[in-house]
Order: structure tokens, then sequence, then C-alpha cells
């Protein structure tokens, strides 16, 4: 019942949008499709010089975080596929020299550069990288989670599930096995539990199926 709710929620603002969108559009040639050409190009160069920003903050925050090495940050840009699974080996290592010493400070600091550089890991499209990148997520969620706070394991959870939700709808069956026993290990760990886990997975197969 409440998705046929919704559903007549949705489908009465898409067609208020179309109706007003439809007497909106401005004519070709005509003085508002110029302003909005020049407003959509400006929006753009925008988007693109935000984009960049981000970028360069993101890779600086992951760089403090492999104490600047760059080279292991260049390896994982590149087209092999090997190279890119053995950067991830070599940056394991040196999240471990790190969770090592780890307490409820020094984890919230490493909290936000290890999700920025999970959540590009998690996006490869090569089998083997993507599940070298699980290992490494089993371990930096199961080192961090004792030491965090409920609101950052909700964060957290809702970084990384989303990623392997979608890919569990992947052909591979590697994949998708690999994915399942991530979710079922976070579920299980005794700082995450079922509840966080179970709202975020069904949070995103909801997305998804929208």
């Amino acid at each position: 019942m409440k998705k046929l709710v919704t559903e007549a929620k949705a489908e009465s603002l898409a067609n208020s949008s179309h109706a007003t969108g439809a007497q909106n559009i401005p004519k070709p040639g005509s003085a508002n499709m110029d302003q909005a050409r020049k407003t959509a190009e400006a929006f753009g160069l925008k988007n693109a010089a935000n984009q960049i920003t981000n970028d360069y903050l993101n890779e600086d925050a992951i760089l403090d975080l492999l104490n600047r090495k760059k080279d292991i940050l260049d390896q994982l840009k590149l087209p092999n596929v090997k190279k890119r699974q053995r950067a991830i080996v070599d940056i394991k290592k040196i999240i471990q020299q790190k969770i090592s010493k780890v307490n409820s400070s020094t984890a919230r600091d490493l909290f936000e550069p290890i999700s920025l550089l999970m959540r590009q890991l998690l996006t490869d499209d090569a089998v083997e990288v993507y599940l070298e990148s699980l290992n490494l997520l089993k371990y930096v969620v199961g080192s961090l989670a004792p030491h965090l706070s409920s609101l950052d394991l909700h964060l957290m959870m809702g970084s990384f599930i989303g990623l392997i939700v979608n890919q569990t709808g992947k052909d591979n069956m590697r994949i998708r096995v690999a994915s399942d026993k991530v979710i079922v290990f976070f579920a299980r760990h005794n700082s995450i539990g079922s509840y966080i886990v179970a709202k975020e997975v069904l949070k995103n197969i909801e997305r998804i199926n929208r």
C-alpha cells in the first residue's frame, strides 16, 4: 500500500513538473534561449572547477594517509590490473601500521581519508582489484569500528554499503559472493551489528529499485 501511494505521488509530481516545464521552455533563437545557454555553460565550467578542486583535496588527504607516498597513489591509476592490486597490498601495510596504535581520537582522524580512499577503490571495474579492495575494507572497518562513535559507524556504513550493494547485482559470481560475505561480516561484527547494516542495505535496495 505504501508503495502504491509513493508511486502515485511520484507520478503526480512528474506530471506537474512536465506541465510546468512545457510552459517554461524557451523558444530557439529567443533571448531566453541565449540566456539559458550561457547559464548552462557557466554552470558546467563552475562544476568542472569544483570537481578539479575536490579531486585535488581528496588526493591530498589520501596522500597524508599514505605517508605522502605518491608512487602508490599513482599505481592505482595505472591500466595494469596487477599493479593496481599490488598497490592495494602496499596500502594495507601502511594502514596496518597506523591502526596498530589507534584509539578513539586517531580512529576519527583516520576515518575520513580512509573513507575517501575506499570509495575510490570499490568502484574499480577489475574483478581482482575489487576483491582485494574488499579484503582491505574488511580489515579497516573491523579495526576501526570498536573505536568509533555510533554516528561515525552509521556514516561509515553508509559510505560503503551502497557501493557493495551495487556490486551484488553484477553477473560475476565471485563479485556477488564476496560482496555478500562482506555485508554478513559487518552484520556479525560486535561493534556494528545487524541493525545498522540491514538499515543501510534496505535503503540502497530501495534506491536501486526506484
